[in-house]
């Protein structure tokens, strides 16, 4: 087989290659190792370049191109640096994602899986109102978290995703399916803004956006002081309440000991665009949480209802103050005293 075409993939950096397999709806991890598979990746490429056409950042290059005459050969590593060069920010444009902050990292890969892009029109009367996580001016798109795939409603703690999420497919935006690591998640982000179609500047207007709002969700530590990392049967009693049997697309299970409660923290950090959930779900969480708690320490313990005249009452609550003991203390501690006396006397 000539190796003679194969040289434009070889002259790309790692990013640059996945945006060209992405944007081209080449699952690039079919073609690996590269070096044997590299021809037939550039084929697989070529044969879907009718996925690029509608691309807005390279119609604007296109033109460029054609107004001013100039021709890049498609098989030239020019080519592909044009693509990379019309979709892919300025790494500087990701430098605040800390690959040691883990709460970060996971609601960052949380979001990008939860998201989706719309277009939405600009709203003539300006006393409509739609709700905090609906824009109400300028013509465009958007990045934001549709609200039916946080929670199906209000009074409901059943989180799950609507199959109309995407607007491509999702081995197209990411370079891994579950991230092994922080740095795995930085650079799925990444590749998720390379693949957005649309123009580079609401690229980093949202990217900017993204950074905006964790500066503030990162402020909100309930979640993280209600289940600490020692916590563990709450944790996995609380996974289950908020997701019961449906786990979200974005979960990130890697079988370590804190997977669960990375996944819960990150649930409401998601609830950040959707206040009134968020206090719900952790009000109805919490309350559960205690009746449960309640529940578990009265196992195997009864309610009796006794008549008791007034100074014994009084007598009662005489050995209570002076023993710090509640008075189903004092009572059980009585009849087994009693009781025990009755079989050492033989009865």
């Amino acid at each position: 087989m000539s190796k003679s075409i194969n040289r434009p993939l070889f002259n790309l950096s790692k990013r640059e290659l996945n945006l060209v397999c992405n944007i081209h709806h080449v699952d690039i991890n079919k073609f690996k190792p590269l070096d044997l598979y590299v021809d037939d990746l550039l084929s697989a490429i070529f044969n879907n370049r009718q996925n690029v056409h509608n691309r807005v950042n390279l119609k604007n290059i296109h033109s460029h191109l054609g107004t001013n005459n100039i021709i890049v050969p498609r098989e030239s590593p020019e080519y592909f640096k044009v693509m990379a060069n019309a979709e892919c920010l300025d790494r500087s444009h990701f430098e605040w994602i800390n690959t040691n902050n883990n709460r970060l990292c996971n609601f960052l890969w949380a979001y990008v899986n939860s998201a989706k892009t719309r277009t939405y029109n600009k709203i003539i009367h300006s006393n409509l109102s739609l709700g905090d996580n609906k824009p109400q001016s300028i013509n465009g798109h958007e990045l934001y978290l549709p609200e039916n795939a946080i929670i199906a409603e209000s009074n409901s703690n059943e989180f799950y995703e609507n199959n109309d999420f995407y607007t491509f497919d999702n081995i197209y935006r990411f370079n891994s399916s579950i991230p092994k690591s922080n740095d795995e998640i930085k650079d799925n982000v990444i590749s998720y803004f390379d693949t957005w179609n649309v123009l580079l500047d609401e690229k980093a207007e949202s990217i900017k956006t993204l950074e905006n709002k964790w500066s503030f969700i990162k402020n909100n530590d309930d979640i993280e002081i209600w289940i600490t990392l020692q916590e563990l049967e709450k944790t996995n009693w609380a996974w289950s309440y908020i997701h019961k049997t449906k786990t979200p697309s974005w979960f990130i299970n890697n079988g370590n000991t804190h997977d669960k409660r990375n996944g819960i923290i990150a649930t409401f950090d998601l609830l950040h665009e959707y206040k009134y959930k968020r206090v719900l779900l952790k009000k109805n969480m919490q309350s559960a949480w205690s009746q449960k708690a309640y529940r578990d320490k009265n196992n195997g313990k009864k309610a009796v209802s006794i008549v008791l005249s007034e100074d014994i009452i009084k007598k009662l609550d005489f050995i209570c103050q002076n023993t710090d003991r509640r008075k189903n203390e004092v009572v059980t501690r009585l009849i087994r005293e009693e009781y025990e006396q009755i079989k050492k006397d033989g009865h």
